[in-house]
């Protein structure tokens, strides 16, 4: 009878450990390895104190400097075209585009006017810039964050969404058939916004699915993971398949939000775990805190400071890139415990495996094999004189391994 009660103990207690590894899905269609998955969001289009036009060289090192492959900016209707029945004029536009030159990819951001023009003008708008920069912009998105258009465009509805999406997308592939159309990225695919407009066939007019989420305050990136899974859940319910971009995350740390520290932690966690759940590209906002105004969120999302000094966040995407290339395989992730776990392999044949926790520390020990470098958040090496190792949401590396398991 002992015997019999020891076994059952001791198959509870494996089964009990067993069901604590949790394997993370790679949820959308997406590509073996990563490819120009890198991104920033920048306003070099807009002039003004608060935005970056006037500092637009300033912000195109910052990019090349990071590795980043693309950026996100806007193409605005109201600079281009301020009054109607005006001549388009592209000059601010073009100057910044001519900045970024061949380096880095575009995506433009096509945006309605305030207050609003009718179908046939947006049209107007779309055929004419689509044409002066088929040779910059790589995609076209169309409209940002339109499930909150309501708040500047009176009665904006889906179905007036669903309408420019369908507009755009026959303008822009019948004549670049190989630029892609980009859906606008939702502030939040749950607001019944997204559902609308798919039940109203606007799946059918746009290549790569957009979506914007945000790792503020007390909210951690690990809450992509079923944020991620409600979007699949939509796909699922209308067979849905289309790649996922992120073109939109970040951390403001505007005070009692998050300090430097915390959107420094949370960055690399958001790109691995977007990419391991299938996302093909993640942008984060933004390049440059602008400072104006120390009660507004918006004013420090920035990887830098108003004069361009690197916040640490800054150090952190940059050792991201630099670990986790391009060419990389996507990162696969499991939780042990409250341990998260992503291993990739590199383009230069070296294992990687990246180990945090959401909030609370955890000792654990770690078999190791094989020779392998530790690097921390920024980079830096690390030395353990024991097996035991202290994991926290402060990421680390190990490179070169030729396998890692946690004992415990």
């Amino acid at each position: 009878m002992k015997r019999i009660v020891l076994i059952c103990c001791v198959w509870g207690f494996l089964n009990s450990c067993m069901a604590k590894k949790e394997k993370t899905q790679t949820l959308f269609d997406s590509i073996e390895k990563l490819s120009n998955s890198y991104g920033i969001c920048s306003h070099i289009t807009r002039d003004g104190v608060l935005f970056d036009f006037d500092t637009r060289n300033n912000e195109k090192k910052l990019m090349v400097d990071l590795g980043i492959d693309y950026v996100r900016t806007d193409l605005d209707w109201y600079v281009c075209q301020p009054k109607e029945n005006d001549a388009f004029n592209y000059t601010q536009h073009k100057e910044a585009l001519d900045v970024i030159g061949d380096d880095l990819k575009i995506l433009g951001i096509l945006t309605p006017f305030t207050p609003r023009r009718t179908l046939n003008q947006w049209e107007i708008y779309v055929k004419a810039t689509t044409r002066k920069f088929k040779d910059r912009v790589n995609c076209w998105e169309i409209v940002n964050e339109a499930d909150l258009v309501k708040y500047r465009i009176k009665d904006f509805t889906p179905e007036e969404y669903v309408k420019m999406l369908k507009s755009a997308y026959s303008i822009v592939k019948n004549n670049y058939p190989q630029k892609d159309v980009v859906y606008s990225g939702l502030c939040d695919v749950n607001c019944g916004f997204f559902e609308r407009t798919i039940e109203l066939g606007a799946s059918r007019y746009f290549d790569i699915m957009n979506i914007h989420n945000y790792a503020n305050k007390d909210r951690e990136p690990e809450r992509l993971i079923p944020y991620f899974k409600k979007l699949n859940d939509y796909f699922i319910r209308y067979k849905i398949n289309k790649k996922v971009w992120l073109t939109e995350t970040g951390c403001t740390t505007m005070k009692g939000w998050a300090s430097e520290m915390t959107q420094s932690i949370r960055l690399p966690r958001i790109f691995i775990i977007s990419f391991a759940c299938g996302i093909e590209k993640v942008f984060w906002y933004k390049t440059r805190s602008n400072e104006i105004n120390k009660n507004d969120k918006e004013c420090f999302f920035g990887l830098v400071h108003k004069d361009y000094t690197p916040k640490p966040a800054y150090y952190s995407y940059k050792t991201l890139i630099k670990i986790c290339p391009n060419r990389s395989t996507r990162p696969k992730l499991e939780k042990n415990g409250n341990v998260y776990s992503a291993t990739w392999k590199r383009p230069d044949g070296k294992n990687v495996w990246a180990l945090w926790t959401s909030k609370s520390e955890e000792v654990v020990k770690l078999n190791i094999k094989g020779k392998y470098k530790i690097y921390n958040l920024n980079g830096d090496e690390q030395s353990y004189n024991s097996c035991d190792y202290t994991i926290t949401p402060s990421i680390i590396y190990i490179v070169g391994a030729k396998n890692v398991d946690i004992v415990n």
